[in-house]
């Protein structure tokens, strides 16, 4: 089901043209996944604060990366370890791939969307509420 007042809030993208068998060209080459663990037991055990306690994950076909608030990462070879046993997060033979993958990352959390009140079209018709409310943003 599409909706078309809900498209600027939704990250994912539509599984009907693979359903119907069409190809499709700008599909990503990986995934995206994050977790709140603020109300799991492991932030208590590792003294963290309640907005401290995320993880960051992302995955192709060769790689899974994980980025800990505060903790090292974590580096995964699904090619060589499907089951995940060997955690290459600290390995320099990998820093390479590890900051290729932590780039990875940063592109996608930084192009979430994460205005869900309005979307781009609103927010880019000829207005500035700023001045009437007093917030300055670029002037000096």
């Amino acid at each position: 089901v599409e909706s078309k007042e809900s498209k600027h809030r939704l990250e994912g993208q539509s599984l009907i043209p693979i359903l119907r068998g069409e190809k499709i060209s700008n599909w990503r080459e990986s995934v995206f996944s994050e977790i709140d663990y603020s109300f799991n037991e492991a932030r208590k055990i590792l003294n963290l604060g309640a907005s401290d306690a995320r993880a960051y994950m992302i995955r192709n076909n060769r790689w899974k990366y994980i980025y800990y608030k505060g903790f090292p990462p974590q580096l995964f070879d699904l090619e060589n370890d499907p089951d995940e046993f060997k955690d290459l997060g600290q390995s320099t033979e990998h820093s390479k791939i590890r900051g290729e993958m932590k780039e990875l990352l940063l592109q996608r959390i930084t192009s979430r969307k994460n205005r869900v009140a309005a979307t781009d079209e609103f927010v880019l018709k000829d207005r500035d509420y700023t001045k009437e409310d007093g917030i300055m943003i670029g002037v000096w």
